[in-house]
């Protein structure tokens, strides 16, 4: 199964004995993604902290990502910290900067706003960016 072949990339990458992830297909075009990728929600939002302050071990994170051969990030517009304006789009930004387009695959969500009410969903061509 699928968890059983991620359990056992990770025994061998705690081992010692991996130096990259595997790269498996992602849908039928030919994109290959690392096996495991990495999620940057809390790199920016939801957690209290300033962004600010987090930086170099959110950047630490996503060297790291690149030195085990993660190369499938997942962001979106709502991973955001409101009261700073610090966006997870921009920190991905300053990864693909350091490293290249062409190291990263991006997966992202859209049509997501905060208004009065909370979370409202528009998957109109609009909010398409």
């Amino acid at each position: 199964t699928m968890m059983s072949r991620l359990v056992a990339v990770a025994l061998l990458f705690a081992s010692g004995l991996a130096a990259k992830l595997p790269q498996v297909a992602l849908g039928a075009q030919g994109m290959k993604v690392s096996a495991q990728g990495l999620g940057t929600m809390g790199m920016t939002a939801f957690y209290g902290t300033d962004p600010k302050d987090a930086e170099e071990t959110n950047m630490a994170t996503l060297d790291k990502a690149q030195e085990m051969g993660i190369n499938f990030l997942d962001t979106a517009w709502i991973y955001q910290h409101f009261d700073s304006g610090a966006t997870n789009e921009e920190l991905v930004g300053r990864a693909i900067a350091k490293y290249g387009r062409d190291k990263w695959v991006i997966a992202s969500k859209f049509g997501i706003s905060v208004g009065e009410g909370g979370l409202t969903f528009n998957s109109s061509k609009a909010t398409i960016r």
